[in-house]
């Protein structure tokens, strides 16, 4: 089993488009959501490489599911507002259409 320092786990990570921060990789190691070892607050953490990339990979799911499911919403708020628009022309014709009649009555 490889382990990495911080540094070189975070310098991965940034690489991966998924964080920069020592911070935020040391709060996932004392959570548990990467393995990791810190034998004493001096040494520092040390990180399992293969539980890095299998957090890189399990993320880079995640985040294609959420991106997929975005683009779908993106495309149901498209038609969505291809509707109002049509709706929206609909409603200023009809208007324009009584404006007129209103027009030609009241000045004939």
């Amino acid at each position: 089993m490889n382990m990495l320092t911080v540094v070189e786990a975070v310098a991965i990570l940034t690489e991966a488009g998924i964080t920069n921060s020592p911070e935020i990789l040391r709060r996932w190691l004392r959570q548990g959501k990467i393995k990791g070892e810190c034998l004493h607050r001096a040494a520092g953490w040390k990180v399992d490489e293969t539980d890095l990339h299998r957090f890189i990979e399990e993320h880079s799911n995640i985040t294609r599911l959420k991106l997929s499911a975005l683009e779908a919403e993106v495309e149901r708020l498209l038609g969505k507002l291809a509707e109002v628009t049509a709706e929206r022309d609909e409603l200023r014709a009809r208007l324009t259409t009584i404006l007129e009649t209103a027009k030609r009555k009241r000045f004939p």
